[in-house]
């Protein structure tokens, strides 16, 4: 796929992000949320990376050994994939 109708599908999901983002940042306090995370206990946060960090490796992993009969996938190419697949999920909704 690629051409006019690639180059329209992108468009079409950056606007539809920019809206979406748009719609969100209008209705959140951000004075509120600025509030509340410097309120926050950082070791707690530190606990959240902590597992965000071991939910991706997992993951990552995961995705490594499903591809593994298709051949063989380093781990930092799975894990760069899952990345990217993240971010296109929450820049591309569309």
């Amino acid at each position: 796929m690629g051409g006019r109708g690639g180059l329209l599908r992108a468009a079409l999901g950056l606007a539809v992000s920019a809206l979406a983002l748009a719609l969100v940042v209008r209705t959140v306090d951000l004075a509120a949320a600025a509030d509340v995370l410097r309120t926050a206990r950082i070791e707690w946060i530190a606990l959240l990376v902590a597992f965000v960090v071991a939910d991706v490796s997992l993951r990552a992993l995961r995705w490594r050994v499903l591809l593994g009969p298709v051949g063989h996938v380093p781990y930092r190419t799975a894990l760069g994939a899952l990345l990217v697949g993240y971010l296109a999920n929450n820049v591309l909704p569309a």
